[in-house]
């Protein structure tokens, strides 16, 4: 079985979950014995529905080769992280159903998200597959030894969707705890911090080069997202054994246990409560640190690529 891994742009598009699901994608691929290639495919995995991502796809639809689609990218979530995306949504929603119709399968990484496309009115086979995490990640996580301030940390492009005022909100209700938020600052597309980086104990980054050493300095990680598709980024705090503090939304459902491997929280009053918990009851932080971190384990790209075959496998053999 030979498949081709397509990133649009991913020269331009250097970080995000995006970008670490399509390394992921083409890692699961050969930690499942699947040959990666660039011509002769029997599969083209499409990572970015781009333009050009459409017509290389129905040009591969017109040779007889079966497409995939993953479909990181929906409407919903874009809405809200682009000071723009307000206004092009109901585009976007038009232009995803149009791209991810050109396909014979499409790869969904929570359930959330294929119910989201499957509304669009897309008649195409959704599998529902974890983007996963790294397993060389996993075997490199190791925790620092505890600072005297208790470190409460998230990793994300700073945007509303992401939860950012939730995030400084509560660094003003816990002045004694460092919050640090590492990731993307785009004031002009994004969301300007300006008033936010007033808050003394809040910091934020900016892009690091290396976010495991962000990760392992971390006591806690925070992410108070409104819209994901899964959210990687709580695989690879998993990774660390980091007791998880998320909004309670339906990307989470089925595989984050509230009082087992994270909190959830759905209102402002709620993270209050959560990180107040969090702070007092060490068992309890020890427990869902333990508990993120087999969750962690459990989407293994080494577990994903075998799914992944089976995915791939299902579609070479259908009339898809």
């Amino acid at each position: 079985m030979k498949v081709k891994v397509y990133m649009e742009w991913k020269n331009l598009i250097k970080t995000g979950g995006v970008v670490t699901a399509y390394h992921n994608r083409i890692k699961a691929c050969r930690y499942a014995g699947i040959e990666v290639v660039e011509k002769d495919f029997d599969i083209l995995q499409i990572e970015f529905p781009g333009v050009g991502s459409y017509f290389l796809s129905k040009k591969a639809m017109r040779k007889g080769k079966k497409v995939i689609f993953a479909t990181h990218i929906t409407a919903e979530d874009f809405r809200d992280t682009f000071a723009f995306g307000g206004k092009l949504f109901p585009h976007l929603k038009r232009y995803l159903k149009k791209v991810y119709s050109t396909s014979s399968a499409l790869i969904s990484p929570s359930e959330y998200t294929r119910r989201v496309i499957k509304g669009y009115g897309i008649d195409r086979k959704i599998y529902v597959l974890s983007n996963g995490i790294d397993p060389d990640f996993l075997s490199g996580a190791k925790k620092k030894k505890r600072s005297e301030k208790f470190i409460i940390g998230c990793v994300g492009f700073v945007t509303k969707r992401k939860g950012v005022l939730t995030f400084a909100n509560l660094a003003r209700k816990f002045p004694d705890c460092i919050f640090r938020w590492v990731g993307d600052v785009r004031k002009k597309i994004l969301f300007d911090i300006g008033d936010l980086e007033k808050i003394p104990n809040l910091h934020f980054t900016g892009y690091v080069e290396d976010v495991r050493k962000e990760y392992q300095n971390f006591d806690v990680f925070l992410f108070p997202s409104y819209e994901e598709n899964q959210g990687i980024v709580l695989l690879e705090a998993g990774a660390y054994g980091l007791p998880l503090i998320v909004r309670d939304i339906p990307a989470y459902e089925g595989w984050l246990i509230h009082g087992e491997n994270c909190l959830k929280c759905s209102t402002e009053r709620d993270f209050e409560e959560a990180v107040r918990i969090i702070l007092e009851d060490e068992d309890l932080r020890r427990k869902l640190g333990r508990n993120s971190r087999k969750l962690a384990e459990r989407n293994s790209l080494k577990i994903i690529g075998r799914e992944l075959r089976k995915i791939y496998e299902e579609v070479l053999n259908s009339s898809m």
